[in-house]
């Protein structure tokens, strides 16, 4: 029992370690803070820190609260999580082509309204999309 336990922390933490990759995220905050003195780039990496510590907070007491709230399940999000990591990793492979911008600037609201269907499409209520 508590090494079931201690195994579905770990794999929690590693995939939760994977998805932030606070290591590939070093780069963007260098060039981020390229014109701020050492206490300056500090204080940026402490807010940074404390926000992300605290949308993981909140999403942990209200996450399932939210995704009831929504009418969806939890499977729902899994399935358009993995959908969506899975395009990301195509798209950095040069496989597909992320639309950057159409011609109303507004590219991201197809990617925004597929993730949708996908999450309502698998919502267990019968419904087939929104």
């Amino acid at each position: 029992m508590e090494s079931t336990l201690w195994s579905d922390y770990s794999e929690f933490g590693i995939g939760l370690f994977a998805i932030m990759a606070p290591f590939a995220t070093i780069p963007l905050l260098l060039s981020e803070t390229a014109g701020f003195t050492a206490a300056q780039r500090r204080l940026a990496i402490l807010t940074e820190i404390v926000a992300a510590c605290i949308m993981l907070s909140l999403m942990v007491v209200l996450g399932e609260w939210l995704i009831v709230s929504l009418g969806t399940t939890i499977a729902s999000f899994q399935i358009a999580g993995g959908l969506v990591i899975g395009l990301v990793g195509l798209s950095m492979m040069g496989t597909i082509v992320m639309p950057d911008t159409d011609s109303d600037g507004d590219g991201g609201r197809a990617f925004a309204h597929a993730c949708r269907r996908c999450a309502a499409g698998a919502s267990n209520d019968g419904r087939s999309g929104p």
